[in-house]
């Protein structure tokens, strides 16, 4: 089981993407755990002690898509309150009360930022 608090689980199957998102949420003084699909995001929750405080979630994603994940996160009670960022680069997004927001790809830093303080508090780095 996870023991750590994380403030944000981030789901996204595009590498460099995933990778840019962790840096620039970790400079702001986020903690991040990410992963490449809806599967593992929603393994992930049932494993972990400590639900995350805000999902950024990719639409679409091998394996299990964003579409699915919201899906079976109902069905996680770990996980079936947590707010969700959902995010894409095609279309736009509809729903009930399942996301909290839908950000078109390319994410701009500063708006996600801004999102990202409603929910979460950032610590900054103290200096070593």
């Amino acid at each position: 089981m996870t023991s750590s608090c994380i403030d944000i689980l981030l789901a996204e199957d595009d590498e460099d993407l995933r990778d840019a998102m962790v840096e620039t949420l970790n400079e702001a003084g986020y903690t991040v755990e990410a992963v490449g699909n809806g599967r593992d995001a929603i393994e992930w929750l049932e494993d972990t002690a400590h639900p995350p405080k805000l999902i950024l979630l990719d639409l679409m994603m091998p394996v299990m898509d964003g579409w699915q994940f919201l899906e079976e996160r109902q069905k996680t009670p770990k996980a079936a309150d947590l707010p969700v960022v959902v995010f894409s680069a095609a279309g736009s997004f509809a729903a009930g009360n399942e996301a909290v927001m839908f950000m078109r790809k390319p994410i701009a830093v500063k708006p996600l930022l801004v999102i990202v303080a409603r929910y979460c508090t950032a610590i900054p780095e103290l200096p070593s």
